[in-house]
């Protein structure tokens, strides 16, 4: 896709500070980062989320996040980590090119996701039968 960004930092046109490159796959580290050292997942070839990727690309993509999560664990010295993926404008995406965020958590790194909202067992039971609906 010729104005996707990342195609472009894929195919070399833009330059980007790399952590793992295969044949199908890129990894650099994100220009606004939520902390030190995180990195961003894409597959070279161009898909619009992570929903829409062919289940073998997901599959390797997973395999990828982990490999590079460990060593972020050990490389960087995190505490933790968050595999983030953003489906949509409202569900926070703001590049169109299927990626997982890789962030290393610290402790008291001060970083806050949104809040949980306690929900009534009626109310939950209404949300799961309309997932599983869509399931069948």
């Amino acid at each position: 896709m010729t104005d996707c960004i990342f195609c472009k930092i894929a195919s070399g046109e833009i330059p980007s500070i790399k952590v793992y490159e295969d044949n199908d796959f890129l990894a650099f580290q994100a220009l606004g980062q939520a902390n030190p050292g995180h990195t961003l997942l894409i597959p070279k070839e161009h898909s619009m989320n992570f929903l829409e990727v062919q289940p073998e690309i997901a599959r390797k993509m997973n395999e990828i996040a982990q490999k590079i999560g460990r060593a972020m664990l050990k490389g960087l010295k995190a505490d933790g980590l968050n595999f983030v993926t953003n489906i949509n404008s409202a569900g926070g995406q703001e590049v169109f090119h299927t990626h997982i965020h890789i962030i290393p958590r610290f402790e008291g790194d001060g970083l806050k996701f949104p809040p949980l909202q306690e929900r009534k067992e009626e109310e939950r039971i209404l949300y799961a039968e309309k997932i599983i609906k869509e399931l069948e």
